[in-house]
């Protein structure tokens, strides 16, 4: 397939049937391994969606990147630096320049040695189990258009009331997250969120007010419109 958009938005479907989904792709490399330089990995997000009762379900989707990729093309469109610890250049060195980490550069993995083995494994079950593309095989999202990624999607659940009547386990859930909720905010923060907490309040949020979009991709989107015969 090529890219499949949010992974959290199939888990999401399954996780309102009352099961819990799971879903994982692999992509274009954007990491080396862990003590290389060479980009030879891909950050393959991983994501499960758990269905509660009263409370916030818990919504987890994440790359095994220390950030998406797509954070490093905003920066370098805005003329913005990117933290330290998310990248590398070319030569393996850090680096807070993103055209750097974009020009023959790489993604850090999150957790280090612990992401890129979980990168490595979610890259088999997703890429070399489904039989699609993986590593370098795997077509690019921004360049050789004339190609498909081939990239691999492997989606499942897990069906509650194989362990459990799901009225007691959604109750179990929540009051779980009651527990972990009810931890003391450390300096700096304000509150404990679950995972998925803030894009959904986000999602709220621009449903309601719009959505922003920094000044050079709007006119990045005005001039492809413009080549398309699309008026935005």
């Amino acid at each position: 397939t090529n890219h499949c958009g949010m992974l959290a938005y199939f888990t999401m479907r399954a996780m309102r049937e009352g099961v819990i989904g799971f879903a994982s792709c692999n992509g274009p490399v954007n990491m080396a391994p862990w003590g290389g330089k060479e980009v030879l990995v891909s950050n393959n997000p991983i994501c499960f969606a758990i269905p509660a009762g009263d409370q916030q379900p818990i919504v987890l989707d994440m790359a095994n990147s220390v950030v998406a990729k797509g954070r490093i093309y905003a920066a370098r469109s805005e003329g913005e630096h990117i933290p330290s610890g998310w990248a590398l250049d070319k030569y393996g060195q850090p680096t807070t320049d993103p055209s750097a980490a974009l020009d023959g550069g790489s993604l850090l993995p999150m957790g280090g040695y612990k992401g890129y083995g979980l990168a490595l494994v979610m890259g088999v079950l997703a890429g070399l189990m489904t039989g699609s593309a993986y590593s370098r095989g795997v077509g690019s999202l921004h360049h050789e258009l004339t190609r498909g990624m081939n990239l691999g999607l492997l989606m499942g659940v897990l069906n509650v009331e194989s362990f459990m009547p799901l009225p007691t386990f959604r109750q179990l859930v929540d009051t779980y997250v009651q527990q972990v909720r009810s931890s003391t905010p450390a300096p700096g923060f304000e509150r404990v969120y679950l995972p998925g907490e803030l894009e959904l309040e986000s999602r709220a949020r621009r449903s309601a007010e719009g959505i922003p979009i920094p000044q050079k991709v709007w006119e990045a989107l005005v001039t492809t419109g413009q080549e398309l015969g699309i008026q935005l």
